[in-house]
């Protein structure tokens, strides 16, 4: 999974689970047989924007990411909206590379930066994603 493994400050401590959380997401992504469970990495009320849909998912064969950078930021505990239990909150700023296969056979690698927002559930629901936001760049 070296792939998947970033770089993060040596100067700022990260938590283990986020790291792998972090790894596993860009791994599934990956994997086209697993969408239900890409789709499991996000809260049910996730805000997730993805590039400017230049290829949709129809004209892409197959993709593998490649994680650069990780730049993490803890700011204060957010409250979730119904009961008021707090949560975690990291956010992060993340860099790579992604490498298509188009349906035609043409490959192209891309330069993609994104922002997220990981918090940890109270209800044992573990980390999850309530906001993605990737840019994609040729």
């Amino acid at each position: 999974m070296v792939r998947y493994a970033a770089i993060y400050p040596p100067n700022i401590a990260v938590d283990v689970r986020v790291k792998e959380f972090i790894s596993s997401f860009y791994a599934v992504s990956d994997d086209p047989g697993k969408n239900e469970e890409w789709v499991g990495f996000f809260t049910p009320d996730a805000t997730v924007i993805i590039g400017d849909k230049r290829a949709s998912g129809g004209d892409v064969k197959s993709r593998k990411h490649e994680l650069g950078k990780v730049f993490p930021a803890m700011f204060e505990t957010a409250h979730d909206n119904t009961d008021n239990k707090p949560w975690r909150r990291v956010e992060y700023m993340l860099r790579g590379t992604v490498d298509y296969v188009m349906k035609e056979g043409e490959r192209v690698r891309m330069q993609w930066a994104g922002y997220a927002k990981v918090v940890e559930c109270e209800d044992k629901a573990g980390l999850k994603m309530e906001y993605y936001d990737v840019h994609i760049r040729r």
